[in-house]
């Protein structure tokens, strides 16, 4: 685990956690968690599904659902 200070604020922390070895290395998480911010509207419209949608977001970001 790796901790920093936000460069920006200089008090909120964050933290996060790699796994590495010879040949790799990954970032295997981060506190707090990295959010996109969504505009209130679609947020709205979204209702109880607006958590799927950060996961849907978050995946595409991170090249984890490939393009068809």
């Amino acid at each position: 685990m790796v901790a920093y200070r936000c460069r920006n604020c200089q008090k909120t922390p964050q933290k996060y956690w790699y796994v590495w070895n010879k040949a790799t290395f990954w970032k295997v998480g981060q506190v707090p968690e990295l959010e996109d911010p969504i505009e209130p509207k679609l947020k709205s419209a979204l209702g109880k599904s607006v958590n799927l949608y950060r996961k849907a977001i978050r995946s595409r970001n991170s090249d984890l659902v490939s393009e068809q």
